[in-house]
């Protein structure tokens, strides 16, 4: 849906930038039998000069050779001499339509065939109501003219602030009808084109609530008003009582313009991570806001001066950059890109004419409107991508969540009949956590015992073997008083892993005391035990050593092993001790064994 609105707005504005007022002005024919001579003008520097004054200067008065005269912020007031001959046998009610509504005064001095005298007022600087025609957005003003009569029109034009330029036509009160119609019926479509992207960009703003949003909705906001401005529409229709914001205001409105734009490219690009990028938007940010702040404290003429520097600055400043995020294929840098490039193709253009370097057309009458309503609808064409974007991305997720949970309803009916075992193993894991020596991560005493009663049940009901090995390291008391606590466990470590690596997967291995360590070898005869032993004996003598002179740490074994009649946990860890105790007693670092199932004599360590 939104993707649809995107492309119906796209459309829209490309249908109004070739098919708008700017495509439909064109250079009228005077109506027939209406023939006006040669323009003429006369500048008056002083600004004082009267109409008497202006006519016995008549031959002061210089033809213009320009199709349309332009003068490039001047101070003086110029006079325009047009004479207009009747040809026809009927009288005619005629408007001169000058159309360049932004010149603040202008004023029709008719004198006919018989020296009467007329006169009318219109100008950017006069409210709507002191106009002659109020709905015209061009500056129109009527005068009549008799059957075979010719009349002199003479036109003052004074500006305080912007360019004088004096594009005009000799209409009909038809035509001049027609005209208004078609401009209202395009400024209606402008503006609801800039409502509905500016309600969408609202809704954005308000649901997403990020800046990027709210600085686009200042931009539309300040590019209409400039747009109203520059074309009369404002003063007609949108502040019919106020002319300030047509003058002073087009340059605030310019200053913000420049400003959110610059602040939502700075977001787009994230130009943070780009110093120079970064600092040269910043710059131009700050010379914007100075420009939308400058006709409270500068004279109006000056700030529209500094408003015609920065047509020029701002996009020359910002179009680098956006080409430079466009090869680095940043998303939204190509809409930028080109949003950019259009205005600065309008305001360029418009700069251009505005200095007198390109000869007007009536094309850029609405050059800027156009240049600014492209760019906006660019930039909002990458917003919606933006958004079209995540919302695809969004719809992919809650597909593949769909897909998850249907896998994860086919298998909940096989979870639940695992359920059981599941929870057992959960069980067993934390008992687990429970039966395992927090130093060495084997078996503790307890941990130990509960598995080998398990395996020596098993080896009695099937008449198997089943040995244990019980050993402890030699003087580890020493070890501990000599080198600290620190390096006896390091040592004990270190020997729990020489003998993980000598016996089975199978068998069991667990620390029962401070350095006595038990193995329990399932499905394991005398003879094996005794081998085991001896590889674990030999193993922790030649890969462990302790203190500055690599003093070698030695273990002793003692083995039992059951038989026929004794598979007792108890029992066979006994009589593993006894064998230990041998071990120790006939000069450590060696293994003793013992028959389990033969009464034996407790025996203290020497």
């Amino acid at each position: 849906m939104r993707n649809k609105l995107a492309v119906t707005l796209l459309m829209i504005g490309i249908w109004y930038a070739m098919f708008g007022p700017a495509s439909r002005i064109e250079e009228a024919e005077p109506p027939k039998g209406i023939v006006p001579g040669q323009l003429q003008v006369y500048e008056d520097p002083t600004t004082s000069l009267t109409l008497d004054q202006i006519m016995d200067q008549a031959s002061q008065f210089s033809d213009v050779s320009a199709k349309t005269p332009s003068y490039f912020f001047s101070s003086s007031a110029y006079w325009f001499r047009i004479p207009v001959q009747n040809l026809n046998d009927q009288p005619a009610d005629l408007f001169l339509n000058i159309k360049y509504p932004t010149l603040d005064f202008v004023t029709l001095h008719i004198i006919d065939s018989d020296g009467q005298r007329r006169e009318f007022a219109t100008g950017d600087r006069l409210l709507r109501q002191e106009r002659p025609v109020e709905l015209a957005t061009t500056l129109a003003l009527p005068f009549s003219i008799g059957s075979g009569e010719r009349v002199e029109l003479f036109v003052r034009v004074q500006a305080n602030a912007g360019a004088i330029i004096f594009p005009y036509e000799i209409l009909e009160p038809a035509s001049l009808q027609a005209n208004m119609l078609d401009q209202w019926l395009m400024h209606g479509i402008m503006l609801g084109l800039f409502v509905a992207i500016f309600m969408y960009d609202l809704a954005l703003f308000i649901f997403l609530k990020k800046a990027i949003y709210f600085y686009y909705l200042a931009y539309l906001l300040s590019a209409y008003f400039i747009i109203i401005a520059l074309d009369g529409f404002g003063l007609v229709a949108i502040y019919p009582v106020t002319t300030w914001l047509a003058n002073e205001g087009l340059v605030v409105f310019s200053g913000l313009a420049y400003l959110s734009i610059l602040l939502f490219t700075r977001q787009v690009l994230n130009t943070r991570e780009n110093k120079s990028m970064d600092w040269i938007l910043k710059s131009m940010m700050a010379a914007s806001g100075l420009l939308a702040a400058s006709p409270l404290f500068l004279p109006v003429q000056l700030t529209y001066q500094m408003d015609l520097a920065m047509l020029f600055i701002i996009p020359l400043s910002v179009l680098p950059n956006v080409m430079m995020a466009w090869r680095r294929r940043l998303e939204g840098a190509l809409y930028n890109l080109l949003a950019n490039v259009f205005l600065l193709i309008g305001m360029g253009a418009f700069g251009l004419v505005i200095l007198g370097i390109l000869p007007f057309q009536p094309i850029t009458l609405e050059i800027i409107p156009n240049g600014l309503l492209a760019g906006a609808l660019l930039h909002f064409f990458g917003m919606a991508n933006k958004v079209l974007s995540l919302q695809n991305e969004k719809l992919e997720a809650e597909k593949d969540f769909r897909q998850q949970l249907e896998i994860r309803q086919e298998e909940l009916e096989k979870q639940v009949a695992q359920r059981t075992i599941e929870l057992d193993t959960a069980r067993k894991n934390a008992e687990l956590l429970a039966v395992t020596d927090s130093l060495t991560e084997i078996y503790n005493r307890r941990g130990l015992f509960e598995t080998a009663i398990r395996e020596i049940k098993l080896a009695e009901r099937n008449k198997r073997p089943l040995s244990v090995i019980m050993f402890d390291i030699d003087n580890f008391k020493q070890i501990n008083d000599s080198f600290g606590h620190i390096e006896g466990d390091r040592i004990l470590c270190d020997v729990v892993s020489v003998v993980l690596e000598e016996i089975r997967d199978t068998d069991l291995f667990g620390r029962v005391g401070g350095d006595e360590l038990l193995v329990v070898l399932p499905e394991t005869p005398p003879e094996s035990a005794l081998q085991i032993a001896e590889r674990l004996r030999a193993g922790i003598a030649e890969k462990i050593s302790t203190g500055r002179h690599s003093m070698r740490v030695t273990a002793s074994f003692g083995v039992a092993w059951a038989a026929n009649q004794n598979y007792d946990i108890d029992s066979l860890q006994a009589s593993a001790d006894i064998a230990l105790y041998r071990a120790k007693n006939n000069g450590r670092n060696r293994v003793e064994t013992i028959d389990a199932n033969q009464p034996q004599t407790s025996q203290t360590e020497m």
